[in-house]
């Protein structure tokens, strides 16, 4: 192998290594990320356009995600789901380009979810006319 091959060879074999590691940090900090209690303070959305709040509906909601891959959903305290989930990527009805999304067990359809503040979980519905669920930690 000439110089100019090493180099070459030498380059790609970083370059790949610096894209796995920047994929499995970002997979293991979305992870991390969706991990904890969320607690609710909003829902919108649906075929009528509705805004609901603890105010509004006289109810408090939250969902813990665990490490272990279990998901807990609460209303006044009384578990509603407990469940497993799994994270992903896929395409949605927003997005031709993968979104993460969490798959829960038992729920015919998956929940794309973002983080758009510090300590604030946005789950969506990925179906037409879903809702999005807006929560705290």
């Amino acid at each position: 192998m000439n110089i100019k091959t090493k180099r070459v060879y030498s380059f790609s074999i970083i370059l790949l290594f610096l894209v796995f590691m920047a994929c499995s940090d970002s997979d293991k900090e979305n992870n991390e990320s969706i991990i904890g209690t969320w607690n609710w303070y909003e829902t919108s959305g649906g075929i009528g356009g509705i805004i609901e709040t603890p105010q509004t509906t006289g109810e408090t909601r939250k969902v813990v995600f665990q490490e272990n891959g279990t998901v807990t959903f609460y209303t006044d305290d009384e578990i509603t789901l407990t469940s497993t989930y799994s994270l992903d990527r896929e395409n949605t009805i927003i997005s031709a380009d993968p979104l993460p999304v969490v798959k829960v067990d038992g729920i015919d359809f998956v929940y794309i979810y973002s983080f758009p503040y510090v300590d604030e979980l946005e789950l969506q519905e990925n179906v037409y006319d879903g809702f999005i669920h807006n929560y705290r930690k």
